[in-house]
């Protein structure tokens, strides 16, 4: 395994069994005492190593007559790959260092004191003696071999004249000569008899310097006095000289060496210069110059004492340069005084990170070598190229950063995030539209023709009711005045395509009309419209059909409705090609905040990442751990590309809104059933809900609550059998709540997400003699039933189900809305109720909100309210994203409210 048994193996032994990182690994266990204990006994060394997770390892050294056979550690690394372990090399060289006191305790291993006993050591000693019956008749004499170091021992029989010659070796010369000099009986020759001996010790250092190349060159150096001259020799000079640990040969003089210091033995065994390149020069930096530091043999250069490591760079400016259709960005970093360009970092750094500066050794991590480069590609000369949307994207994520750029981008950026005003666009006699925007949409739709001219998307989220249609048809009015030639798509919900039919005919009369939708529905292409208008529905089934077409501008209007990034409706309006995109919602966020994500990757295509990134970086963080400063970047990220006004900031002559919560209880009849359902399975989805070794039983879960929910509406919602005479808490607080809205005179809306319950309220209020309009998913002409309530005075109540009449319409001829149940989600409620509380409402709005005391109701209006406040602690006004499935512990809860 190693070419040396236990007492001649030395330090070049051991570096030449071993990889660098071994090496130094070892040195520092060595130095730091991490030997804890060292035994010699019959030619094994056993020793017990400290590890850095301080346990200790077995470390067990085998050799035979002349070398080291095999080397075990009980560490892995030793046991798995059978290769020379740190632990291994630390107990070398604790054993090089105490070698000589661990063969005194090993008695059978001292060597003699006795001139003959050392003699005897040699091979030739046991042949020659064996001629001879007593050793009384030898005479020994000394002589030098070859001019030395090594001696040679004549031993002659008096009696026979027969002579041996015994050549001693040059490690083991100096001892025996000094010992043979002093006894009488012993013929020294001339030549021996001159040899000195100087326990002076020999002056060593160690220089250190950098050459022309940048590599570290560690020079041991020996100073030695010759006829009261200095005389200095090199490793090279040195390597021939040295004969063993204790004695150097040099001028025919033994000259002692002692006292060689721990730290500067590894670099003192006659070895070639170390050269250090690249990770070893870091590494001798990192750990090995502050020990060395310590001894005041060793002299570094000017250069090496000046060399530093330095780390902790940080972003100190960032230089932009503004060529129209691409930013180019030259990023530049600073660590302790130095400044250093990206590009100049890329250019010069070595595979570890580090990049030299005049003296020093600079480390850049691996976020700042790719920060920028993942952001855009890199140039010949340094710079980051990338797109405007990508710079705004990474100036928002900046913090305090100096950024350097032109007059113009500045400019741009103010303008894009609202700070200063945009250059206005065409007003709106100027365009042909009929009327006046109010201010706020004045302003809304200068930032739509921002966007426009500057080849940008976003989403106008303004609160329901400020009248998103009319600044998206400002938009439109002005673009093709100006010329524009290729078609428009406008894509909304079924409910909302004859609102969009009927605005655009008031105030744009001169735009051109495509209502796509129905049986003989028909696209061309020429140019005989500039307008198409279809359905979400319609867009899917002609998907294959309508990409084919080049639009102008693709407009989602209740843009909420591709929140689901898995959904046909997503992805179908993700192949529309269009030159321009616009998202038109009010709640651009209903219950999760992925569906954020989903109208900005329609918009802006890769602007929030990936979907499995955007959970990650911000969704999680958000929604589970309340991170807040997640929470504001998030808001920073998405501001430019998002505009949302609320009717409290810029409607000051809007009526109020009041909401009241009104309470009941349940019938008798009513807990009977409701503890029924508790009991039989309620229960048992608790126990198993309790059990988180069982997956949760999801589908049977939301089962029971629909039960649950459609109890506390009415019995006749689960026992449908109308010759049972029924009645719920809920319902008769209804009629009382509306005998009182219609002796009011005013007209109320009532909505309820049930159909069976709009039924049972439609049948009281033809008993009531009430005239109403009902509008339900299945309802033809929806514009002539609104119509009807909004113009024609006999018609005092709206009842509509919560999806089919909670979007798209006008009903601000009632100034009541009542909702009998509650959804889970507050948007959802919200649109419902801004159908009234909107533009053209003179009447302050009143909001009932039916609850059941004692059930599931109650957990539910909490949920509601958490998510309200959730959606709106992201976007500002804007909304934001929702709790997402509830908790083990939150379904036990809702499915164990007590019932009164």
């Amino acid at each position: 395994m190693i070419n040396a048994d236990l007492k001649t193996v030395n330090y070049g032994h051991i570096r030449d069994m071993v990889t660098h990182e071994i090496w130094q690994k070892g040195l520092s266990y060595f130095h730091n005492n991490n030997v804890l204990s060292i035994n010699y006994k019959e030619n094994v060394l056993s020793a017990i190593v400290r590890g850095h997770n301080k346990k200790p390892y077995e470390v067990n050294i085998f050799q035979n007559s002349d070398k080291i056979t095999t080397m075990k550690c009980t560490c892995s690394y030793s046991s798995e790959w059978g290769w020379i372990c740190k632990h291994e090399v630390a107990a070398l060289l604790v054993w090089i260092h105490r070698r000589e006191d661990l063969y005194k305790q090993n008695k059978k291993s001292l060597p003699s004191s006795s001139v003959m006993r050392d003699i005897s050591k040699n091979p030739g000693y046991s042949i020659f003696v064996s001629w001879f019956s007593s050793l009384d008749q030898i005479s020994l004499s000394v002589d030098l071999l070859n001019d030395g170091p090594s001696i040679e021992i004549t031993l002659q029989d008096k009696s026979s004249g027969r002579t041996a010659r015994l050549t001693v070796p040059p490690h083991e010369s100096p001892d025996l000569l000094r010992q043979l000099c002093l006894s009488p009986d012993i013929n020294i020759s001339e030549r021996a008899s001159n040899v000195t001996f100087t326990d002076k010790p020999i002056r060593y250092e160690l220089l250190a310097d950098f050459d022309s190349g940048n590599r570290l060159i560690l020079t041991p150096v020996y100073r030695i006095m010759s006829d009261h001259n200095e005389i200095i020799l090199n490793a090279d000079q040195v390597k021939s000289h040295i004969i063993s640990d204790k004695w150097f040969w040099y001028n025919n003089s033994f000259i002692r060496i002692q006292g060689l210091p721990d730290t500067l033995m590894p670099y003192f065994k006659g070895e070639q210069p170390l050269i250090y390149e690249g990770e070893e020069i870091i590494n001798f930096f990192r750990y090995n110059i502050i020990s060395l530091e310590q001894e005041k043999r060793f002299k570094p250069s000017e250069q090496v004492k000046k060399s530093r490591i330095l780390t902790g760079s940080k972003l100190s400016r960032l230089r932009v340069e503004d060529a129209s259709d691409w930013i180019y960005l030259s990023p530049y970093y600073e660590v302790s005084g130095i400044n250093l360009s990206l590009g100049e970092i890329l250019k010069q750094k070595d595979k570890n990170g580090f990049v030299r500066y005049k003296d020093d050794w600079i480390y850049f991590s691996e976020d700042v070598l790719t920060g920028f480069t993942k952001k855009g590609d890199m140039t010949d000369d340094g710079r980051i190229k990338l797109s405007r949307l990508d710079y705004i994207r990474l100036k928002t994520e900046m913090d305090k950063t100096d950024i350097e750029e032109p007059e113009t981008l500045n400019k741009f950026y103010y303008e894009l995030n609202r700070i200063s005003e945009p250059s206005p666009a065409p007003e709106e006699k100027d365009i042909g539209m009929i009327g006046k925007l109010r201010s706020y949409q004045m302003s809304g739709y200068n930032w739509l023709w921002f966007l426009y001219k500057n080849n940008l998307n976003g989403v106008l989220a303004d609160e329901m009711g400020l009248g998103k249609t009319h600044q998206a048809m400002a938009l439109l009015g002005a673009l093709y005045k100006a010329g524009s030639t290729l078609p428009s798509i406008i894509i909304s919900p079924t409910s909302v395509i004859d609102h969009w039919e009927n605005k655009l005919q008031k105030y744009l009369p001169w735009i051109r009309i495509n209502k796509y939708y129905g049986k003989n529905r028909v696209i061309t292409a020429d140019s005989s419209y500039d307008i198409l208008l279809t359905t979400y529905t319609v867009m899917i089934n002609d998907i294959e059909k309508l990409s084919m077409q080049e639009w102008q501008y693709v407009i989602l209007d209740e843009a909420q409705k591709i929140k689901n990034h898995q959904t046909k409706t997503f992805k179908s309006v993700k192949s529309l090609n269009a030159r321009h995109k616009l998202a038109l919602t009010g709640t651009p966020i209903e219950n999760r905040l992925s569906e954020l994500w989903s109208i900005f990757d329609f918009l802006l295509p890769g602007y929030l990442g990936s979907i499995e990134g955007f959970i990650k970086e911000y969704d999680t963080p958000i929604t589970k751990d309340g991170n807040q400063d997640k929470k504001e970047l998030l808001k920073k990220i998405i501001h430019p590309f998002k505009l949302r006004r609320l009717k409290e900031t810029v409607l000051k002559e809007l009526p109020p809104k009041v909401e009241d919560l009104r309470y009941c209880t349940l019938t008798p009849h009513q807990v009977a059933i409701y503890k029924g359902f508790i009991d039989a399975q309620g229960s048992k989805i608790i126990k198993n809900l309790q059990d988180e070794t069982k997956p949760v039983d999801y589908i049977h879960i939301f089962a029971l609550i629909t039960k649950l929910k459609r109890l506390c509406d009415h019995p006749n919602l689960i026992i449908d059998d109308q010759a049972i005479p029924a009645t719920s808490g809920k319902f008769e607080l209804f009629k009382e709540i509306m005998e009182e809205a219609l002796d009011s005179g005013k007209k109320i809306a009532v909505f309820s997400q049930y159909l069976e319950m709009l039924d049972i309220i439609e049948r009281w209020l033809s008993k009531k003699r009430v005239s109403f309009v009902s509008l339900r998913g299945s309802t033809r002409n929806r514009s002539n039933v609104i119509k009807k309530f909004q113009e024609d005075p006999r018609y005092t109540v709206f009842v509509g189900s919560l999806l089919a009449g909670g979007i798209g319409i006008d009903l601000t001829a009632a100034s009541i809305v009542i909702h009998y149940d509650r959804w889970w989600n507050a948007a959802r409620e919200n649109q419902a109720t801004d159908r009234l509380h909107r533009i053209g409402q003179k009447n302050s709005v009143q909001v009932f909100k039916l609850i059941t005391r004692g059930t599931l109701e109650e957990k539910i209006n909490n949920i509601i309210n958490k998510k309200a406040e959730l959606m709106n602690s992201v976007v500002e006004s804007d909304d934001t994203g929702i709790a997402k499935s509830l908790s083990r512990e939150e379904i036990i809860e809702l499915l164990s409210l007590p019932v009164s």
